[in-house]
C-alpha cells in the first residue's frame, strides 16, 4: 500500500489554493533531486553576465536582426543596470526580447521583456 502525503498549495495572489496529494516515495525522490541540484557548483548556474553572450552574439552580422527568447521559470533576479542598458540599446535597434515561462507565477519580467507566454505545469 502506497503512503501518500497531502498539502495545500497556493496557486495565485488571490489566495486560491489547491489540495495536492502525492505518493510519499515519489515526493522523496523529487526532494532529493532538488537537493542534489542545489549542491551543484555555483559556476554551473547561469548568471546574467553569462546570458550577456546572447546580446554579444547580436553584434555579429549573422545575428544583427535576431530576437532573444528566454525559456525559464523566471525564478532569478532581474538583470543588473549595465545589462539592462545593453538590452535597451539593442531594443532600440530592433531586437525584441521574449519569454516562455514554465509555470504561471507573477514575475517582474513583464516590465523587462516585450512579451511573455506562460505554460502551466
Amino acid at each position: 500500500m502506497a503512503r501518500e502525503v497531502c498539502f495545500v498549495k497556493k496557486i495565485n495572489d488571490n489566495g486560491s489554493a489547491k489540495r495536492v496529494t502525492a505518493d510519499a516515495e515519489e515526493l522523496g525522490r523529487v526532494i532529493r533531486g532538488v537537493q542534489d541540484e542545489s549542491e551543484r557548483p555555483k559556476s554551473d548556474i547561469l548568471t546574467w553576465s553569462q546570458a550577456s553572450q546572447a546580446i554579444d552574439a547580436l553584434q555579429a552580422k549573422d545575428f544583427c536582426l535576431a530576437d532573444v527568447l528566454i525559456i525559464s521559470d523566471f525564478f532569478f533576479p532581474l538583470p543588473i543596470d549595465k545589462m539592462h542598458k545593453r538590452m535597451e540599446t539593442k531594443h532600440a535597434k530592433g531586437t525584441r526580447y521574449y519569454g516562455l515561462q514554465i509555470g504561471e507565477t507573477k514575475n517582474p519580467y513583464d516590465k523587462v521583456l516585450d512579451k511573455i507566454w506562460r505554460i502551466s505545469v
